[in-house]
């Protein structure tokens, strides 16, 4: 697989979410402007054909961290079908913003985004690595977290979600990063919304962890 890889600029502050799932492939504000400003900042690299592009953009904040690498990113890209890939065009990890950090618990944040051919990672507020739940999300939300590696752990005013720094990389790039992928294939071949969303599932269930274990 052919890719470009290269620290960026800088993005717009935003920060944007996901309701029913921790990505979504459909794109709405307040996240507009700071994908819209990637896109134009890196204009000319989309434009050239080099294969896909992967671009860090530097972070905003120092409440928000980005758990993955490019390098991460394009190891994981090559563990699905080169055909999953086609088309594609870039693989952005995003700076965020200060706003971003602080709307992570007001439902206003997700975690990856697919729009214009490109997939795209926000970075992951520091203070979210433990996170307070009255109740248990549905089973699937729940194993999606348990098997990246994060503890769901009971206490008297509800539940934790913690994340460690290692299980919140396997987290981003074997669910986050690899139902993006998913999401990108879906379009191509025009599923509906619903077949997409379970087609992206089973991409990162199926690349993200079977097709591993079943090597070992």
């Amino acid at each position: 697989m052919s890719v470009r890889r290269g620290t960026g600029h800088r993005a717009q502050r935003t920060g944007l979410y996901a309701e029913s799932k921790f990505t979504n492939w459909t794109r709405f504000n307040p996240s507009e402007a700071e994908i819209d400003r990637t896109l134009a900042r890196f204009a000319s690299d989309l434009h050239l054909d080099g294969g896909l592009v992967i671009r860090t953009v530097p972070l905003r904040s120092t409440s928000l961290v980005m758990p993955v690498t490019e390098h991460d990113v394009l190891e994981t890209l090559e563990k699905v079908p080169k055909r999953f890939l086609s088309g594609l065009r870039a693989v952005f990890l995003l700076g965020g913003s200060r706003r971003q950090a602080k709307v992570a618990w007001s439902q206003l944040f997700a975690y990856g985004r697919y729009g214009s051919g490109c997939i795209f990672l926000h970075p992951f507020p520091v203070a979210q690595m433990i996170e307070r739940w009255k109740t248990l999300p549905k089973p699937s939300i729940r194993r999606e977290y348990e098997r990246a590696g994060a503890v769901l752990q009971r206490v008297p005013t509800g539940w934790l979600r913690i994340f460690t720094p290692e299980s919140l990389r396997t987290f981003y790039l074997r669910e986050v990063l690899l139902h993006e992928v998913g999401h990108h294939v879906a379009r191509s071949s025009r599923k509906d919304r619903r077949s997409a969303e379970a087609f992206a599932d089973w991409v990162a269930s199926e690349f993200g962890y079977a097709k591993i274990k079943r090597a070992t």
